[in-house]
């Protein structure tokens, strides 16, 4: 084994909410999925920086959509979960899975 590089525990919850609202993926409702699914409520600015960092990363991609007046004529990025970002999941799964195999007992005392 190498020394692979994980995802952190917030990175992978965004990465996650992304991949759940497919083509709804916009930052206010990654927001909305993280507090309504992790029960973890984030900042506009935590959020912001977590996504630049995964795209920095390759695990996200975004697209500009164009303005609307809802919007204030402001334009919104769609983000994506790259394959990158998914092999980095399934990884991070993986070794979590394994560190935690044969643990039950341990962890089911009080």
């Amino acid at each position: 084994m190498g020394n692979k590089s994980y995802p952190g525990e917030f990175e992978q919850m965004v990465l996650l909410a992304v991949l759940q609202l497919k083509e709804d993926a916009y930052a206010p409702r990654v927001a909305q999925e993280l507090e309504q699914s992790a029960g973890r409520s984030v900042s506009r600015g935590a959020l912001y920086t977590a996504l630049d960092r995964l795209n920095k990363k390759g695990m996200v991609r975004w697209s500009i959509e164009a303005a609307t007046s809802e919007r204030g004529g402001l334009p919104k990025r769609r983000f994506e979960v790259t394959g990158s970002g998914v092999e980095a999941l399934k990884d991070s799964r993986a070794a979590l899975l394994n560190l935690w195999r044969g643990l039950e007992e341990e962890l089911a005392r009080d």
